[in-house]
């Protein structure tokens, strides 16, 4: 029993910590943080996430924007190839040309295409002169007959003639998320007859 007793006496007293500040306890709390693992993978994910999806939203619209551009260029193409392959154009044929021309556009919406085509004559000296022009769609402008047209000096070739189509579409993303405001695309054509030296327009 004494011994027992003696065993107990010797050992140390435990030292109270003055934590009337509670750095102490404060301390443990950091230590007892470090040490869980539990909710890491949901604060990884609530951090990354608002990332990956505007990532997402950001990849889906520009591939849209790229679609929309090859339909711009496909749409010009087509104008300008359906044109030359007349000999004269009639008003009648000209909007079957325009219809089909709006129709290459689906599934994009149509409201914002602005369609313009003009027979352009080059006389002997290398001067443009626009002969006959047709317009569809918001914003756009027939080019002015009789006046002068802008031609790559590549293409100018004295006594000849051009068919000139030119499209611009105002692409709207539909989420709008990481593109704002709308993507001006345009394309143009410059195609000569292929059935006639010169095509006529609206006799």
């Amino acid at each position: 029993m004494s011994s027992s007793h003696e065993n107990k006496a010797e050992r140390p007293h435990a030292v109270a910590i003055d934590d009337r500040w509670g750095f102490v306890k404060v301390g443990r709390r950091i230590a007892g943080f470090r040490k869980s693992r539990r909710g890491v993978a949901a604060t990884e994910f609530a951090l990354l996430a608002p990332f990956m999806i505007a990532l997402w939203l950001g990849s889906s619209e520009l591939t849209q924007g790229v679609a929309a551009e090859r339909k711009v260029s496909l749409a010009a193409s087509t104008l300008a190839d359906l044109v030359t392959q007349q000999t004269n154009v009639t008003p009648t044929e000209m909007n079957e040309i325009m219809n089909a021309t709006v129709a290459i556009m689906t599934p994009f919406s149509t409201a914002n295409l602005a369609i313009e085509i003009a027979g352009v004559e080059i006389d002997e000296d290398g001067a443009t002169n626009v002969v006959w022009s047709d317009a569809r769609g918001a914003g756009s402008s027939a080019p002015t007959v009789g006046e002068g047209y802008d031609v790559p000096a590549e293409l100018i070739r004295p006594e000849s003639f051009l068919v000139v189509a030119q499209l611009r579409y105002a692409y709207t993303p539909p989420t709008m998320h990481t593109i704002t405001g709308s993507l001006e695309l345009s394309d143009s054509f410059f195609l000569r007859p292929r059935q006639s030296d010169t095509i006529t327009n609206f006799p």
